[in-house]
């Protein structure tokens, strides 16, 4: 005859205990209810850790003496024997059963019966170690018919359980994490927006104008390269500038922010025509030294033109080249003294290079230097003015080449947002590099000293950076990076 089942198992699933005190709590409870159903004077209960390991999780009555978190070791004390066979077992008298002969059991323990907690899928996760002491009735078949019978119930109920504490740890962590991210984006000076894997945004979005324009193409470059990318957008009409930024996320879409940085932009741009100042202030006295060189040979000049008018033929082209280098020296300053502005457009920095190569080409042929190009492909486009990128191009070549004596080499590199130029020629000392973009110095018998001086003021307008490496007879690179551009 069947024992009846023991009465209360529906209290198994009652979390309010886990809810209010936590899992260790619930589980002590569970397994005191089981122990009083099979009148064990003793038990304890293991379940398997994400690390795959069987641990004791919880302890009743004379096992008190097992510390928690202990693993079993198969082969290794009652449960340890037992675990895997998947069946409820009675071990009448622990000392002498032929399977335990090499497992330390206790003195005390008369009667043992393992439960195995087994899944819907039926895997094996824990394990219920009920005893017995000495002087109390061993466990018997009717126990174990008994206890095959609720197996399922407690293997369910701690499933159950276990499954709440993880949901509401989960939930806790997701709280947690969503109030740190509402902290973090209240400190966000800006805009924060969502937009899915089609490139339309979760809730609200930029305003119609430049920005929401020029985010709609950055959205749907990044869903295609995955990659982040940021970049400024300005609007002559209400003369503000906003640092936009879009980056991917795992699941497919992404994230894109808009901060109005008119008030900074302003400030860089008030500091930029200070420094601009304090430059031409350096420069006056240049250029003023500049001038009085050329101006010095047409004087000369005339006063010899007075004297004898059989001479005008001769110094009529000294005065001549004079005044075109005074010229030049004028048209250059006022260029560097007046304010740059740009025209950014997002584009390929390789189409822009190639056609400076283009045009370079028949020179450095007749000179038997080699101009070879390595312009690799740009998955995303870089905001730059043309013409003034086409300027730098212009100048480094131009410089590379008077560098460099014939049968020597020019390698032109591009790739994203940066391209470089790099010779076989000269080189230069560190002095050299040290003043390489100041106003006014050059190694050149007639240059000016503004050509670099001028590329660095087109570097700095886009925010990107320039790179310079060379030494003495080594050859000269330098690196144009315009992919910082909306730092």
């Amino acid at each position: 005859m069947k024992s009846p089942e023991p009465v209360g198992l529906s209290s198994l699933f009652e979390l309010s205990t886990l809810q209010k005190e936590g899992m260790e709590v619930w589980l002590d409870v569970t397994l005191e209810r089981c122990a009083t159903w099979f009148r064990a004077s003793g038990a304890t209960l293991f379940l398997k850790d994400r690390d795959g390991e069987v641990r004791l999780k919880s302890k009743t009555g004379h096992q008190s003496k097992v510390p928690l978190g202990t693993a079993i070791v198969k082969g290794e004390g009652i449960a340890g024997t037992v675990l895997g066979t998947g069946e409820p077992r009675i071990i009448g008298d622990p000392h002498s059963d032929p399977m335990l002969k090499v497992a330390a059991v206790r003195d005390e323990i008369a009667s043992s019966m393992v439960i195995p907690i087994i899944g819907m899928a039926g895997e094996e996760f824990g394990i219920i170690n009920l005893s017995r002491s000495a002087g109390e009735e061993s466990f018997c078949a009717v126990d174990l018919d008994q206890a095959a019978q609720v197996a399922a119930t407690i293997a369910m109920a701690v499933s159950n359980a276990i499954l709440f504490d993880l949901t509401q740890s989960t939930m806790i962590t997701l709280d947690r994490k969503a109030e740190e991210l509402k902290a973090v984006l209240s400190c966000v000076a800006g805009s924060v927006y969502v937009f899915s894997s089609n490139g339309c945004f979760e809730k609200g979005g930029p305003d119609s104008g430049p920005v929401l324009d020029e985010a709609t193409r950055a959205i749907e470059t990044l869903l295609v390269t995955r990659e982040s990318h940021d970049f400024k957008v300005t609007d002559p009409k209400s003369d503000k500038t906003w640092l936009v930024h879009v980056a991917p996320l795992v699941s497919g879409g992404g994230v894109l922010t808009v901060q109005d940085i008119t008030s900074i932009q302003k400030s860089q741009d008030e500091t930029a025509r200070l420094r601009r100042l304090a430059e031409i202030g350096q420069m006056s006295a240049a250029i003023a030294h500049e001038l009085r060189n050329p101006l010095t040979g047409i004087k000369g000049s005339a006063e010899l033109l007075r004297q004898d008018p059989a001479l005008a033929a001769d110094f009529a082209s000294i005065i001549l080249d004079e005044s075109l280098r005074m010229e030049r020296l004028c048209n250059e300053f006022l260029e560097i003294s007046k304010p740059l502005k740009l025209s950014l457009k997002p584009g390929k920095l390789s189409k822009t290079v190639q056609r400076v190569i283009d045009l370079w080409g028949p020179e450095y042929a007749a000179k038997g230097v080699e101009l070879r190009a390595d312009l690799g492909t740009e998955s995303v486009n870089t905001s730059f003015d043309e013409a003034k990128v086409e300027q730098i191009a212009h100048n480094l070549l131009r410089n590379s080449l008077e560098a460099t004596e014939a049968g020597g080499e020019v390698v032109v590199e591009t790739s994203e947002g940066r391209f470089s130029v790099q010779d076989t020629g000269l080189g230069m000392d560190s002095e050299t590099k040290q003043r390489l973009f100041s106003p006014f110095f050059t190694t050149k018998s007639n240059g000016t000293g503004l050509g670099l001086c001028n590329v660095r003021r087109i570097i700095d307008a886009h925010g990107g950076r320039v790179d310079v490496r060379s030494e003495t007879g080594q050859g000269t690179r330098i690196e144009i990076n315009l992919r910082d551009n909306a730092a």
